[in-house]
């Protein structure tokens, strides 16, 4: 037997092996773009909505 079948030998059915730290830090980074984006895209659309002309139009009461 490989060391690999070894290590797949030891574990109990139904586990799942440890994410690496390196897939952790990916996966951190991908959700935190998003986030950003997410934010930036929202403020970028309000900013955009708010400053619409007629907006500042004044009714006549």
């Amino acid at each position: 037997m490989s060391s690999a079948e070894n290590k797949m030998a030891e574990r109990a059915p139904g586990t799942r092996r440890p994410v690496s730290a390196a897939r952790q830090l990916a996966a951190a980074s991908v959700g935190n773009a998003v986030e950003w984006y997410d934010w930036f895209s929202c403020t970028d659309a309000q900013a955009v909505y708010l400053s619409a002309p007629y907006l500042h139009q004044r009714r006549s009461a």
